[in-house]
């Protein structure tokens, strides 16, 4: 329902979905907010040591990098090991 083709035939190209009655309806569905911009007053973001965007990226990386997850099983990476090691030694690594 989202993905609407007959607005989208309907607009063409270089037209604007802003007024589409199903855009009106649709998208807060779609709305995506960052977790480094502040969305509070200034004078609370330095009750939070007043970190800059970059130092919020920085803390946000390391915590995803933190949090890596596995997303193949051992059996899978000990084959795609064999497949590397067989690969360099056919190459000559």
């Amino acid at each position: 329902e989202t993905v609407a083709l007959d607005v989208i035939k309907d607009v063409g190209i270089g037209g604007e979905y802003l007024s589409c009655e199903h855009t009106l309806r649709h998208f807060k569905e779609e709305l995506s907010f960052s977790d480094l911009a502040w969305r509070n007053r200034r004078e609370t973001l330095k009750q939070f040591d007043n970190f800059s965007i970059r130092d919020r990226a920085a803390k946000l990386a390391d915590e995803m990098i933190g949090k890596e997850k596995t997303c193949i099983s051992d059996k899978q990476r000990k084959e795609l090991d064999l497949i590397e090691r067989l690969w360099l030694k056919k190459n000559g690594y």
